[in-house]
């Protein structure tokens, strides 16, 4: 049976946290109307921010963020890797996939796993800085042209 994805922002993340919501419990009632949450890289980036400013906080909300990645909840590619899939398949006739295969998806939960155990490491600072620099050039070079 295929699962409708439900993509939760940050701001439902952090209050699924604050309010500790069960997260098996959410997962079996999600399931039961034929749902699913949904994250992405992008949920990921603006979570693991948090380590800059409140590491301890940080860390409890991946291990929190951890149960429902072990639960099965599925991650959707960003916009941007999106558009590139769909400009490639347009010349190539490959699909453009939403959301992330078995590799992509373990390979996210490895860098969960690592946050939740506070490991904040330079891979994860390295990501974090490359985001920011992405989520600011847009706004530089459409800015310098105007008067």
């Amino acid at each position: 049976m295929n699962r409708k994805p439900i993509y939760s922002d940050t701001n439902l993340w952090n209050r699924l946290f604050d309010q500790k919501v069960a997260p098996q419990r959410l997962l079996g009632e999600l399931n039961c109307k034929s749902a699913n949450l949904a994250l992405s890289g992008q949920i990921i980036y603006e979570l693991a921010k948090t380590f800059v400013s409140a590491p301890q906080r940080a860390q409890e909300l991946f291990r929190y963020l951890q149960q429902y990645v072990d639960g099965g909840i599925v991650c959707a590619h960003d916009n941007m890797e999106l558009l590139h899939q769909e400009v490639s398949a347009m010349n190539t006739g490959a699909p453009a996939l939403a959301f992330y295969g078995p590799l992509e998806f373990s390979a996210l939960k490895v860098e969960v796993r690592k946050l939740a155990q506070g490991i904040f490491d330079e891979p994860a600072q390295l990501f974090i800085t490359n985001r920011n620099q992405f989520a600011h050039r847009p706004r530089r070079s459409g800015l310098s042209g105007c008067s």
